[in-house]
């Protein structure tokens, strides 16, 4: 009997314990809930403080952390400009712009063709000029200053490539947005000096994919000579057509003699 109370008070011991644990566990868990919350509104509170003062809803330590994990947050993950200017600063891209052939030499026909009529002695504007292949076709038609814009690493190259055909005299390379150079009056043109001819290979996929038209846009009702002004190109025609695609769905029926029905289905 002696023996049995003893082990009834070794149990009411443990489970004592136990309760005791878990009151400790939830306290942290409480309490680390409550410094969640203040981490929230200290960040809330300092992305919308451009001055970065506090509102006196964290403390010093808690705000120092906070604006350390935002700093660290915005350099890593980059905004969409400097995902779509990155994309452009690699050559395979324009390597296989060029080689499209029949696009580059439509261009080039489009741009010599009309020299006389259009392009001598008039200031271009080339926008997201790339290695500056159209900008040295606007040169080569007679144009007596090209601007060529890109606010990517590909205009290093784009420099070389208009110095070694011997355009560095006509042709002027900028880098930055189209739209910011605007705004801040980054482009070479004197006081009242307007664009005649805006170029631009501004077409994706599906034709507006590379969302470019924007930009061309606004560097049209900017800087673009009222009435006499014109762009490359002025008009685009989009052409659909229907498809049945079953025969690349039924694949997933026999891979290898395999069923990968599933894969369908996604």
């Amino acid at each position: 009997e002696a023996a049995q109370i003893g082990i009834d008070q070794s149990k009411e011991a443990n489970s004592d314990g136990e309760h005791a644990l878990v009151e400790e566990l939830k306290a942290k868990v409480s309490l680390l809930e409550a410094q969640l919350a203040r981490a929230r509104t200290c960040i809330s509170s300092l992305a919308n403080d451009e001055e970065g003062s506090s509102s006196g809803s964290c403390s010093d330590d808690e705000e120092k952390i906070t604006r350390t994990v935002t700093k660290i947050s915005n350099k890593s993950k980059p905004d969409n400009d400097t995902y779509y200017f990155s994309s452009y600063s690699n050559t395979s891209i324009h390597e296989t712009m060029l080689r499209d052939t029949v696009r580059t030499a439509g261009y080039e026909s489009a741009i010599l063709s009309n020299s006389d009529t259009l392009f001598r002695n008039k200031i271009v504007l080339d926008i997201g000029c790339g290695t500056g292949v159209l900008s040295m076709f606007c040169a080569k038609a007679g144009a007596k200053k090209v601007i060529a814009v890109d606010n990517s690493d590909i205009l290093v190259q784009a420099k070389e490539n208009v110095k070694l055909n011997g355009f560095d005299d006509v042709i002027i390379c900028v880098r930055g947005k189209i739209e910011t150079l605007i705004q801040t009056n980054g482009l070479p043109l004197e006081k009242g000096e307007t664009v005649d001819v805006l170029v631009s290979e501004w077409m994706g996929y599906a034709l507006f994919f590379e969302t470019m038209l924007p930009s061309v846009m606004v560097a049209r009702d900017a800087i673009m000579t009222p009435r006499t002004g014109t762009m490359y190109p002025n008009i685009a025609k989009v052409f659909l057509e229907g498809t049945n695609d079953k025969e690349r769905l039924a694949y997933w029926d026999n891979v290898h003699g395999l069923n990968m029905a599933p894969m369908r289905d996604r």
